[in-house]
């Protein structure tokens, strides 16, 4: 992280300057979202069989609960949240998704591939086993919809490994190459505190202004405000528009 006027972390989370990784992608922004409520599908993928790849198990319910305390400051006229039920597969996934929502929020573990760069989340099966879910496969069911999430969040469960972390950043650019326009995904291990202030002061700040790289920055400089150690762990990718790196609404 640079040092520049304003002290450490001033770039990353100052709302003069909204930072976050631009991709070229030459695909058109369409409209942006100005019914409410925004639509919010979240899916905790906790599969039963996560030992047998050393990863240890999500607790569903904290989960849940950190997200209900991070939406609680938000009008329920502005942002409905929807809970994806267990199994979460991808063809449930792909179901609820084409009931038209705004915001995927998926919660779990993921896995990276250094040999053959490709990342891979583990979903379920309908027995709630876990389902490796390459990148190209939950990017081509996403490509499939008709109304496809204007943001799609990628938060690690709070028991997740660095390996989880390394599918996320290799997801993002994956996900906005097929036309998500905006991708919050968590580059490392992050705590409950950080997790659930980031997604807190996020949501409020993108209903409040649509401005998707705004938001992000605001929800930064809140953490750096507090004095959390991870509050560079959050990134965001996005579409780079054909006017440059201005801020874009969702």
């Amino acid at each position: 992280m640079g040092t520049v006027a304003g002290g450490p972390g001033y770039a990353i989370g100052h709302a003069d300057t909204p930072f976050s990784r631009y991709l070229p992608i030459s695909l058109p922004w369409g409209e942006s979202i100005e019914a409410r409520p925004i639509r919010a599908l979240v899916a905790v993928s906790n599969p039963t069989d996560l030992i047998k790849y050393n990863l240890p198990p999500a607790d569903v319910a904290l989960e849940r609960q950190t997200l209900r305390e991070a939406f609680a400051s938000v009008a329920k006229t502005d942002l409905q949240v929807n809970f994806l039920d267990a199994p979460v597969t991808l063809e449930r996934l792909e179901t609820e998704l084409r009931r038209g929502y705004h915001v995927l929020h998926f919660l779990g573990h993921g896995a990276f591939s250094v040999k053959n760069q490709q990342a891979a989340l583990y979903l379920q099966d309908e027995d709630g086993t876990a389902r490796r879910a390459p990148d190209v496969e939950l990017a081509g069911m996403l490509a499939r919809q008709g109304v496809r999430p204007r943001l799609v969040f990628l938060a690690a469960c709070q028991s997740a490994t660095r390996a989880t972390a390394d599918a996320f950043l290799g997801l993002g650019p994956k996900l906005v190459s097929i036309g998500v326009p905006a991708v919050v995904a968590m580059q490392d291990v992050v705590t409950v505190t950080t997790a659930r202030k980031f997604s807190e002061v996020f949501y409020r700040q993108l209903l409040e202004r649509g401005q998707v790289d705004l938001a992000t920055n605001e929800a930064r400089s809140t953490l750096l405000t507090t004095r959390r150690p991870d509050a560079a762990v959050p990134v965001l990718f996005m579409r780079l528009s054909r006017a440059g790196c201005g801020p874009r609404r969702i």
